[in-house]
């Protein structure tokens, strides 16, 4: 057997391996969002329902529980926006790589 053949026979074999492990890890990750989505859109309703309005005017009284005795990064104006944004830019990423799979 040739060195060069030698060589090239390994490296595809790593190739296989890692890219194995990457469906792997792709496969476990869709699955796990696939459980949690439920998650997401009840976190979506809330940021979009008069219960989210009052409880981030509420956040913003004195006499608020301070974040230590009630974390509350989620009334923050931004933080369910961002990940609403996130959100949005990962599955127009799995349409694009989702795409490029099937060609």
């Amino acid at each position: 057997m040739e060195k060069e053949q030698r060589q090239r026979i390994k490296k595809m074999e790593n190739t296989c391996n890692e890219t194995s492990k990457a469906l792997d890890n792709l496969e476990i990750a869709i699955e796990e969002w696939k459980e949690k989505i439920s998650l997401y859109d009840d976190l979506i309703k809330y940021y979009m329902s008069e219960e989210w309005r009052k409880d981030y005017e509420a956040s913003n009284k004195e006499g608020f529980p301070s974040p230590m005795e009630l974390p509350h990064g989620v009334l923050a104006e931004d933080t369910i926006f961002n990940e609403m944004t996130r959100h949005r830019e990962l599955a127009i990423e799995l349409l694009k790589i989702g795409t490029r799979m099937l060609e």
